[in-house]
C-alpha cells in the first residue's frame, strides 16, 4: 500500500484502539511478515486464497478473544468510576450526548439531564463530575423521589441541635456537604413548590440556614439535576418554578432510550459485564453472538438498569464463560 504497509497499518490501529482485534490478510505465506504481524498485536493471521469458513471462525475467534480483558484490565474497571467512555457508542444521539456532557465538564454550568428512568442519569452526572475541576470536592446525590417534603427538607437544609426530637445533635444538610463539589438532584421535579423556593434561595444566594437556626452557611455547589418527566410542561402548568428551571437548565442533555440505540446495546453490554462479574466474582467473560442478537432485539423498558438487571441473572444461571440464549431470562 502507497504510503505505510500492512504492518505500518497494524501497529498505527493498536496505537489508536488497543482493543481493536486485528487480523491480517497477505497473499504472501512470508513467515518473517507472520511473525512481525503477530509481535505488533494482529490477533490472527491469514493468507490467500483463505476458505470462508476458516476466516470466519478466525474472525469469530479474535472478537471472543477481545472480550475477555486482562487481570489487571478487570481490577481497573472495577476501581474505576463511571467515565464517558462508558457511555460512548455509535450511535448519533449517544454522541451528541456526550458531546454536551464534555463540554459542560469544562464549566462550572448547572446540568439538567433529561430522559426515562433507568438511563443511568447519575452516572452520567459522576462522569461529569469527575471529568470538571470540581472532582477534589465531593459529589453529593440527593434523591428527591418517594421522600416526604419534611424529611427532604431536613436532608436538603441540615437542622440544628434540639429542632428534630428524634436527633438530638446539630446535622449538615446536603447542600453544605456538596460544598466546592456537585449537588445531584435525582427526580427534581418531585419536590413540592414550597422546597423548590428554598433550593432556589439557596443557589442563588449560595448561602443555606439549617432548620431551627438562623445562621447564613455560606455554600457553592454546582446543581446538577436530572428528571424523568416533563419539567418544561411542569412550568407551563404552574407546578414547577420558572426561576428554578432557568437555575437548573444552563446546560440541557436529553438522554435516548436504548430501544432509540440500538447500535449501542451491544458495546454496553462489555461494560455491563466488566462490573457484573466483579460483583458476583464469576469469571463469565462474553457473550455469544447469538445471545447479543437477541439482547439487541429487544425495547427495555426499564433501559440500561433492566439490562443490566438482566446480564446479572445470566452471568448467574452461566456455568461457563461464554452466555448462551438458554441463559437469558427473556425470550
Amino acid at each position: 500500500m502507497p504510503g505505510m504497509d500492512g504492518i505500518e497499518t497494524l501497529r498505527e490501529l493498536r496505537r489508536l484502539v488497543p482493543s481493536l482485534p486485528v487480523v491480517m490478510m497477505t497473499a504472501y505465506a512470508d513467515v518473517p511478515t507472520a511473525v512481525a504481524a503477530m509481535k505488533a498485536g494482529a490477533a490472527d493471521y491469514v493468507t490467500k486464497p483463505f476458505d470462508p469458513d476458516e476466516l470466519t471462525a478466525i474472525v469469530r475467534q479474535a472478537v471472543e478473544r477481545a472480550a475477555v480483558p486482562s487481570e489487571a484490565a478487570w481490577g481497573a474497571a472495577a476501581a474505576a468510576p463511571w467515565g464517558f467512555e462508558d457511555f460512548a457508542g455509535p450511535s448519533p444521539a449517544m454522541t451528541r450526548v456526550l458531546e454536551l456532557a464534555r463540554a459542560a465538564a469544562e464549566t462550572d454550568a448547572a446540568v439538567l439531564l433529561r430522559g426515562e428512568r433507568g438511563l443511568g442519569k447519575e452516572c452520567l452526572a459522576r462522569a461529569i463530575y469527575g471529568a470538571s475541576r470540581r472532582r477534589p470536592g465531593p459529589f453529593v446525590p440527593v434523591h428527591c423521589g418517594g421522600l416526604s417534603e419534611s424529611v427532604l427538607e431536613a436532608e436538603l437544609f441540615g437542622y440544628e441541635a434540639g429542632t428534630l426530637p428524634a436527633s438530638p445533635h446539630a446535622k449538615k444538610g446536603r447542600l453544605e456537604l456538596a460544598d466546592r463539589g456537585f449537588l445531584y438532584l435525582d427526580e427534581i421535579q418531585t419536590l413540592s413548590q414550597k422546597l423548590q423556593s428554598a433550593l432556589l434561595h439557596a443557589i442563588e444566594d449560595r448561602a443555606v440556614v439549617r432548620l431551627g437556626g438562623e445562621k447564613r452557611q455560606p455554600v457553592d455547589v454546582r446543581p446538577v439535576a436530572a428528571s424523568s418527566e416533563d419539567i418544561e410542561a411542569m412550568v407551563r402548568q404552574g407546578s414547577f418554578l420558572v426561576e428554578l428551571f432557568g437555575a437548573i437548565s444552563v446546560v440541557v442533555i436529553d438522554v435516548p432510550p436504548l430501544r432509540a440505540r440500538r447500535e449501542d446495546i451491544a458495546p454496553l453490554l462489555g461494560r455491563v459485564l466488566l462490573r457484573v462479574r466483579r460483583d458476583l466474582d464469576k469469571k463469565v467473560d462474553a457473550f455469544s453472538p447469538e445471545t447479543v442478537a437477541i439482547l439487541t432485539r429487544q425495547d427495555w423498558p426499564g433501559n440500561v438498569r433492566q439490562l443490566a438487571r438482566t446480564v446479572e441473572r445470566a452471568v448467574v444461571a452461566c456455568p461457563g464463560t461464554i452466555i448462551l440464549p438458554e441463559h437469558l431470562p427473556i425470550g
